[in-house]
């Protein structure tokens, strides 16, 4: 007695054997990338390892840090006549000290666009250039000359 045609049994071998394959296939393309990418590494030297370290550490305290950043965004739109008007031009943090620096242009009482700066701290202060423009310039020297993670706001 046949339990199965001859079509039958071939259909049931492809149905197993094209997932197998596939696996396989996957899990072989896998591993080559994982051995390349060992093999990489250790080519690398210790230089390029702590390069690459630094990079990575720098990114998650970017990361970290955009909470912040989106906070002071807010703080400085709150304080501008036509909030509407606000273009990023650029978020800086300062690790050493958690301190954001923020270039941006917002469009004044006469309808032009002014090139403002921003010093926020998230725990203390916002400082503006419109605010204080007498002490501005030595503030940005001092909180944000230093080499700094752009944020991606």
């Amino acid at each position: 007695m046949r339990l199965f045609t001859m079509h039958q049994a071939r259909a049931a071998a492809t149905a197993i054997a094209i997932p197998v394959g596939f696996i396989l296939v996957v899990g072989g393309l896998m591993s080559w990338n994982d051995t390349t990418r060992r093999e990489a590494r250790a080519r690398m030297t210790p230089a390029e390892r702590a390069a690459g370290a630094a990079e990575r550490a720098a990114r998650r305290q970017a990361e970290a840090a955009r909470p912040a950043g989106r906070a002071g965004q807010r703080a400085i739109l709150a304080r501008l006549r036509d909030p509407d008007s606000f273009q990023l031009v650029a978020a800086k943090l300062v690790p050493a000290t958690g301190t954001i620096c923020y270039e941006y242009r917002a469009r004044n009482g006469f309808g032009g666009m002014n090139v403002g700066a921003a010093i926020y701290h998230p725990s203390t202060y916002l400082q503006m250039r419109q605010d204080t423009p007498a002490g501005f310039a030595e503030d940005w020297r001092a909180k944000c000359s230093d080499a700094g993670i752009l944020l991606d706001l």
